[in-house]
């Protein structure tokens, strides 16, 4: 069972928020590959008319490329959270253990 944050000790706060930052370094990886991924599907959602023109269609490739942008956004969110708030974290474990 897991602890609470106010029952651990000093090295377990640390441990936490260094596995807390490093989620957050995922997120900002897992967001790059799918924002990619949209930007490709977006360029796959364009179709080639008669005159060989660049129409936008909308089709299953954009709806697609919608989900995977608004993935990417919500991934890279997660990971600011993430790292901001172990960062903080981090930094007030720091000093109350220089005041100790």
């Amino acid at each position: 069972m897991k602890k609470e944050r106010k029952e651990m000790t000093h090295n377990e706060k640390i441990s936490y928020y260094r596995e807390m930052k490093n989620s957050a370094l995922s997120f900002f990886i897992i967001s790059g590959i799918t924002f990619v991924v949209g930007v490709i599907f977006i360029f796959l959602s364009f179709k080639y008319n008669i005159l060989r023109e660049k129409v936008f269609v909308i089709s299953i490739e954009f709806f697609v490329a919608i989900i995977a942008l608004v993935a990417a956004i919500s991934f890279l969110t997660l990971g600011i959270i993430y790292y901001l708030k172990s960062r903080k974290n981090l930094k007030a474990i720091s000093k109350e253990g220089k005041t100790e």
